[in-house]
């Protein structure tokens, strides 16, 4: 569990850091993952807390 937490961790790092470029660019398609991005942190922030 904790090799999947650190590994969704670092894609959600990784799509923030796109998604940030894309909305610089104005490049809609890809700052639509932003959305997606803040869902999986969620997701993940409640795994942790659930486990807790």
């Amino acid at each position: 569990m904790e090799r999947k937490i650190t590994k969704l961790t670092s894609q959600s790092t990784d799509w923030q850091h796109k998604a940030e470029l894309a909305v610089n660019k104005e490049r809609e398609d890809l700052a639509r993952y932003r959305h997606s991005l803040l869902n999986l942190n969620v997701k993940m922030k409640f795994q942790k807390f659930k486990r807790s």
